[in-house]
């Protein structure tokens, strides 16, 4: 999702088309722009874009009906696709990667960006907000293959585990159950 810089990905794309549009619809509207970066790595959310740890335990929280937000999280302003690339870089240096017998460089965690993006019409003065989710899953592992021990072992049944739970999720939506399992990571 996040590409190299000859190649970029789906996060960088995303937010390059936001600021064409933005140009294009220049003298109609003004935008605002700001992106956050977090991973949850062992079932535990990390601000990625933080310029130091910390102890301060991080969750997602639902503000209004489908509208959710991480109190505390740094939201990096961005007005053009130069500072995008500089901020998603930042963001992954910040990412959990190890190695396994499978994959050399693999990502530890779940990654999610956050863009937020506040417009002001010039003509009639409305002004509206909006959040997109962009969701970089990692891949469930087989431990046999892997041959995860330790730290790696742990991390690796974090990751299945959050990943059954997802499903569990996915599944009662589509069938319309009354009780969506969002907390469950059992």
């Amino acid at each position: 999702m996040e590409g190299i810089e000859r190649n970029r990905g789906v996060n960088y794309r995303t937010l390059e088309q936001l600021f064409k549009i933005a140009e294009e619809r220049k003298e109609t509207f003004t935008y605002k722009i700001s992106v956050s970066v977090l991973e949850v790595y062992n079932e535990q959310i990390r601000d990625l874009l933080a310029t130091s740890p910390t102890s301060k335990k991080l969750e997602i929280r639902q503000a209004f009906e489908r509208t959710h937000h991480v109190p505390g999280i740094v939201e990096a302003k961005v007005d053009n696709v130069k500072e995008v690339w500089d901020v998603l870089q930042a963001g992954s240096n910040a990412r959990a990667v190890g190695s396994n017998n499978v994959n050399e460089h693999s990502s530890r965690s779940h990654c999610m960006l956050c863009i937020r993006v506040g417009a002001n019409n010039l003509i009639n003065g409305e002004s509206t907000q909006s959040k997109l989710w962009l969701v970089d899953l990692a891949g469930s592992e087989r431990l046999a293959k892997t041959v995860a021990q330790g730290d790696r072992l742990k991390e690796a049944q974090n990751i299945n585990r959050s990943l059954s739970a997802l499903g569990d999720v996915i599944s009662a939506l589509a069938s319309k159950n009354s009780h969506i399992p969002y907390r469950s990571t059992s």
